[in-house]
């Protein structure tokens, strides 16, 4: 792991899509994902592209997306 960098913050970043999704604004917060993935600050286990494609996956199972 990259000293400079710290632990997985895809956790942090999906509860806040959780709560983003509850309050209607999921198209936003998945662009701000993306952004954010895309320009690496969104890390940890999982690949830029699975941990989008599992959080909205997630989401929609546990009916925060529709």
């Amino acid at each position: 792991m990259n000293p400079k960098r710290k632990g997985s913050n895809q956790g942090i970043v999906a509860a806040w899509a959780a709560d983003e999704c509850m309050v209607g604004h999921a198209t936003v917060a998945f662009k701000t994902i993306d952004r954010l993935s895309r320009s690496g600050k969104i890390h940890g286990e999982r690949s830029r592209v699975a941990f989008e494609r599992r959080l909205r996956s997630f989401l929609r199972r546990t009916g925060y997306l529709s």
